[in-house]
């Protein structure tokens, strides 16, 4: 049956395959026309029709079997409330059991923790009703859904109510706050000291789609559609420490960079990049500022090695090896480069407008040529290590693929475009990128406090204790156990005595003194 209905919605790609030949047809037959003018017409067709480019099967097969998913999940909830009885221990009632404690669980359990919404309103909620806003503020902006979608998961608030908690809950101030401490309290479980170093992360990029007609977008190399990228630092230890809008299709050294200098709360040492994430003055920049940049090049086989000029290369490395590095330039730039890194460390100027003036348009000024040669000799140094240390080989790889994991769970969160009226600013698509974030750890926090609690269980018998080292590779980026999608449910009731104390006592107080 689903193949069925796939195949009918697949008949878009012949009505607009007839509708492409109609309109080439028209143009060659226009004798008018001059080539150039032709020629930017059939440009201009080509992306027009990208842009109407139909779901794949793929995303039609997903799309069916999720609708299939929904009155399942509802019936499922259902059953699971009802009373049922049987003979003691019955593995029936057993699984219902384990069914409707994870339908009753939700962010509240990390939200009367950490008190995130508290960070976001700036004060205790007031009541119920204002702190589901906040969640529905920070859904809408982390999920690409429109006021009317989110209110259809959360029954409590009306279309208006969400369009009003959207317009307070994009501060993207406040949104990093909550997310970093969101980061925090995960970090505190010590199944984190399993996945890995504290002070080491990776940077990488992913892309969101958008309107055409958004001034920030730019053409996805991959997917050919309009998109903003999103930078992300993830830790080693897993968590996203900071996000940050960028521009597609231009190199992220600065944004790596301004990452880890604006992340004031964990101390970094080295951040893995991959090749965009790589220049050669942005490795001086890096370390200037206090940490290692460590790129994972590709075409690592034509990378060379730098010397200083009179170094004796042996015979079997001088195909890899230069030596013409002169240490006088480094010298006698050697004030501008510490002012450089000092405005930088400081907040004067950003890594990115630091690194747009001294790209490669740059070349032949002197300071430019000092941080090139710098980074050079910096590189030569981590491409050493790199090639000789294997065990920081894979550490660099692990972390790498750790944001690979982070940037497909908030692909899973973030299913569908950023809305034009989300782009026109700066500070709103920062508060995209803080809040998207922000759901992606409490996604990765979730699944941590469950973990830890199940290895807590296993570890207490000493015949079901669980070596670290095999800990260290279960990622708590799966989604299996969470509803993205759907109607959510918040036992706030339960949680009231820590996210609304004040309420609650209001309530409890008449009851006590009669």
């Amino acid at each position: 049956m689903v193949a069925v209905g796939v195949d009918a919605k697949l008949t878009d790609w012949a009505r607009l395959y007839q509708e492409l030949l109609g309109e080439l047809a028209r143009l060659v037959s226009d004798s008018e026309v001059s080539n150039e003018a032709m020629r930017e017409q059939l440009l201009s067709l080509i992306q027009a029709h990208r842009a109407r480019r139909p779901r794949s099967r793929a995303e039609i097969v997903r799309a069916r079997l999720i609708a299939g998913v929904r009155p399942v999940r509802a019936l499922l909830k259902a059953l699971a409330r009802l009373p049922w009885q049987a003979a003691p221990a019955h593995p029936l009632l057993e699984a219902l059991g384990v069914l409707r404690g994870l339908y009753e669980r939700d962010i509240l359990g990390v939200d009367a923790q950490v008190r995130f919404s508290w960070i976001m309103l700036g004060r205790e909620p007031r009541s119920a009703s204002e702190l589901l806003m906040v969640y529905a503020g920070i859904l809408a902006h982390g999920t690409a859904l429109s006021a009317a979608e989110t209110a259809r998961m959360i029954p409590q608030l009306s279309p208006a109510s969400v369009r009003a908690a959207m317009k307070w809950a994009g501060d993207e101030r406040r949104l990093a706050q909550a997310c970093s401490a969101i980061l925090a309290f995960m970090h505190r479980h010590p199944i984190c000291a399993t996945w890995g170093r504290a002070d080491l992360a990776s940077s990488d990029m992913m892309s969101l789609e958008t309107h055409r007609r958004v001034f920030l977008a730019r053409n996805d190399p991959r997917r050919q559609t309009p998109s903003i990228g999103i930078y992300s630092h993830t830790r080693d230890r897993f968590g996203i420490s900071y996000a940050q809008p960028i521009l597609l299709n231009e190199r992220q050294a600065g944004a790596a960079i301004e990452g880890v200098v604006r992340d004031e709360r964990l101390e970094t040492t080295q951040v893995a990049v991959d090749t965009h994430g790589y220049t050669d003055a942005g490795m001086s920049l890096a370390r200037g500022v206090g940490f290692d940049l460590c790129p994972r090049l590709k075409a690592l086989k034509d990378r060379h090695l730098f010397l200083t000029r009179g170094s004796k290369i042996p015979a079997i490395l001088s195909s890899v090896c230069h030596a013409h590095l002169d240490p006088a330039k480094i010298q006698a730039q050697w004030d501008r480069m510490v002012h450089l890194f000092a405005s930088v460390h400081s907040g004067h100027t950003s890594a990115i407008n630091a690194l747009t003036r001294f790209g490669s348009a740059a070349r032949g000024d002197p300071l430019y040529e000092a941080l090139v040669q710098l980074g050079q000799l910096l590189r030569t140094v981590f491409l050493a290590d790199y090639f000789v240390n294997e065990p920081f080989r894979r550490e660099l790889l692990r972390v790498l693929n750790r944001g690979e994991s982070a940037n497909a769970l908030k692909r899973a969160i973030y299913a569908g475009r950023v809305a034009s009226y989300q782009a026109k600013q700066p500070d709103e698509m920062q508060a995209v990128a803080d809040a998207l974030s922000l759901l992606a750890n409490l996604v990765m926090v979730w699944n941590t406090m469950k973990m830890q609690g199940i290895l807590d269980r296993w570890n207490a018998r000493r015949s079901t204790a669980v070596p670290p080292e095999l800990i260290g590779r279960i990622a708590p980026t799966r989604t299996e156990g969470i509803n993205l999608r759907g109607v959510f449910s918040f036992p706030i009731e339960q949680y009231a005595e820590q996210l609304l104390p004040t309420l609650s006592a209001a309530k409890s107080g008449p009851a006590a003194a009669s």
